[in-house]
């Protein structure tokens, strides 16, 4: 049986640690500036700020996009634990838990097991996808601790094709708090719900009056709850009980290092999951079933200010991430199954913005990817029988420019193109348009139009185990096209906004069985389109008080059929409410309505309404606070759909929980 914690990767993670740190150490000049980070959203909204997830500053007014930012201080208020939290709580999306991951719907799109291929998701600007799923993860496997999160940006349509594969539907980037100066340790413990209990250690420290060191360390346990399946209600499957099989562990790590104009990054995570759902025709009830995610990534990236009116930065990456399954069979003799995947991803990237006058200015991005190692295993652990054992190797390379410009008063261009070579050896290249008219001083109406490209994974051409799974290497990419109308207003801490957007997806990938042979494989489908409208509304007050209100409609079908895409709640109404009632007191409220959403099967889950409560106590003795919050505070038991690979079609979600969270400065 394979562990994640082996020896060579202790030792592979310590020396990359130590040659990363080590050679920091010798450099020697001021720290970077990091006073964009560092605004709020009002800030935000007024400065040129890091917009378009972290590739190339823009005032949100000029961005050719509507973009949605969640900050450290709204992370904090509304007691978000997961980034799956955090973008639930974002108009337009919403999300689906079936006990193992979390997976994110973005406008109208959300396929039941999809591991987040067609929304990219960042860290402080690299990759998080996988060379071997291309997965995002959102829920307990994301590797970074909310508390070290400066703010969520999501990018969402057209505004996304900027950042090829995966960014079909939208592009969401997590920046990750700096060091701060001098030397300051904290100190951070959770207890909650069904056994749940964490703690975190983090450290800023200034190494020398020109470098700044952050380190955080965090686990987190949960012994998980009983659940209760009437798929599996029969004797010889416990009459349907799970008892105890929904725990959960967390190890993880963050490492940063500011020198000047460098940024160096290390992020490890290790987590281990049980699966209670008797997912994939494994036993049910068997306390052998768990899944293990590893996370590893390293980054160094710079900046460079050729002249006064153009700057430009490089990024170097290296990306690994192991995954293994232990999935417990009663084939004779009983079997237990280790399906397994490992990646290793080089990257290299490097911007260019060249600001030819106060209404011009010019952009390129380039980048390129070696993937090292897409290996996908499969076999029995005792007696040992293999398979599936494939290795492949991959290499992709893009190009992106982009020329803004102001062709009349008040009035602005943007026209970009993007190339890529992609892994399969596709060649894509697509447009990103957008017509900006600032109508007043307060009011901004913007038509953008995109394309973007996503190709299959090493997963879905390459996973085969005979009789069960059938490989498809001729799979094409999906390519997606979208329109956007949106408006914008901002004055006296008041912003509202709406959005009406279109877009049909072509060569849409999806499973299906062959009726000849039972048989699973990945199968380029008929097209879908889906169409909706987003409003919302913010009003913000001087002491911080903020109320938040946003509404969606959404409706997707699948051209072939006719039918309406499942997993997709037609409505959406969200609020948020995050009031200071005394200096040291603030609490954050927050109301999520999701209307029905249809199953695989034909049938449906229902509506729902959740509320979740979070209270807030600062500056407690010894400078420590105190948070305490209460999620589906109403208990509401409500059930979202399953994909399938399980029996169930609907998976019942979490009832009434409580978590306590005290942070002590050292």
């Amino acid at each position: 049986m394979r562990h994640l914690l082996t020896p060579r990767r202790v030792r592979r993670s310590a020396l990359v640690i130590s040659v990363m740190l080590g050679s920091l150490s010798a450099l020697a000049a001021p720290a970077a500036s990091d006073t964009l980070f560092d605004a709020d959203i009002d800030t935000l909204v007024q400065l040129e700020t890091v917009v378009d997830s972290g590739r190339f500053p823009q005032q949100r007014i000029h961005a050719p996009s509507r973009v949605t930012i969640v900050t450290a201080q709204q992370i904090e208020a509304y007691g978000y634990r997961t980034l799956a939290d955090v973008l639930r709580s974002m108009r337009g999306l919403y999300t689906t838990y079936d006990r193992n991951y979390h997976y994110l719907g973005a406008r109208g799109f959300a396929r039941p097991g999809d591991y987040n291929t067609r929304v990219m998701i960042l860290v402080d600007g690299v990759r998080l996808a996988d060379p071997v799923y291309s997965q995002g993860s959102i829920g307990g496997a994301f590797p970074v601790d909310m508390s070290l999160i400066k703010r969520v940006e999501f990018l969402p349509g057209p505004g996304s094709a900027a950042y090829g594969n995966n960014a079909l539907l939208g592009v969401i980037n997590v920046v990750t708090r700096d060091p701060v100066p001098g030397s300051n340790k904290n100190i951070r413990l959770e207890a909650g719900s069904e056994g749940h209990t964490g703690g975190q250690v983090t450290l800023d420290q200034s190494l020398s009056a020109n470098a700044r060191l952050l380190l955080s360390a965090s686990r987190t346990r949960s012994s998980g709850a009983t659940h209760d399946y009437p798929e599996f209600d029969s004797p010889q499957t416990n009459f349907g009980r799970a008892e105890n099989l929904d725990g959960e562990a967390r190890n993880r790590l963050l490492a940063k290092l500011l020198v000047d104009q460098w940024r160096l990054q290390l992020i490890a995570s290790q987590r281990t999951k049980s699966v209670p759902t008797g997912a994939f025709d494994q036993l049910f009830n068997d306390r052998r079933s768990r899944t293990e995610d590893d996370y590893l990534m390293l980054s160094a990236a710079r900046e460079f200010t050729p002249s006064d009116s153009s700057t430009a930065s490089i990024q170097a990456t290296y990306n690994q991430y192991d995954y293994v399954g232990y999935y417990p069979y009663d084939y004779p003799p009983v079997t237990l199954t280790e399906d397994s995947a490992q990646g290793q991803r080089f990257g290299l990237e490097g911007q260019w913005i060249k600001r030819v006058t106060d209404q011009h200015t010019l952009r390129a991005w380039g980048e390129f990817f070696y993937d090292a190692q897409i290996d996908q295993g499969n076999a029995d652990v005792a007696p040992y029988v293999e398979y599936l054992n494939d290795q492949r190797q991959g290499r992709r390379w893009g190009l992106f420019i982009e020329d803004e410009f102001a062709f009349a008063p008040r009035w602005q261009f943007n026209l970009g193109l993007r190339w890529d070579r992609q892994w399969t050896g596709n060649v894509t290249a697509h447009p990103r348009l957008g017509l900006i008219h600032r109508y007043s001083d307060t009011t901004t109406l913007k038509l953008l139009y995109g394309s973007a490209s996503r190709a299959p994974t090493a997963y879905e051409r390459y996973y085969a185990i005979a009789g069960f799974n059938t490989a498809n290497p001729n799979l094409k990419p999906e390519t997606i096209r979208t329109v956007e109308a949106v408006y914008e207003y901002q004055a006296d801490g008041l912003h509202l906004s709406g959005s009406a957007f279109r877009y049909r997806i072509s060569d849409l990938i999806g499973s299906q069985t062959d009726p000849n042979d039972d048989t699973v494989s990945f199968q380029n489908q008929s097209p879908a389109t889906a169409q909706g409208f987003e409003l919302e509304g913010e009003l913000a007050r001087v002491n911080g008080d903020r109320l938040r209100l946003s509404y969606t409609w959404q409706h997707s079908r699948d051209e072939g059929t006719g039918k309406s895409l499942t997993n997709v709640p037609r409505h959406m109404i969200k609020a948020n409410w995050l009031s200071h009632w005394t200096p040291k007191l603030k609490s954050g409220v927050e109301v999520q309505y999701e209307s029905r959403r249809d199953t695989l099967n034909g049938g449906h889950t229902g509506g729902r309404t959740l509320l979740n409560v979070n209270l807030v106590s600062r500056h407690l003795p010894g400078g420590a606070s105190l948070s305490v919050l209460a999620s589906n505070l109403l208990d509401k038991r409500y059930a979202e759909p399953a994909s399938l690979d399980h029996r169930q079609s609907r998976l019942l979600q979490d009832g009434r929980q409580l978590f306590v969270v005290v942070n002590w400065p050292l």
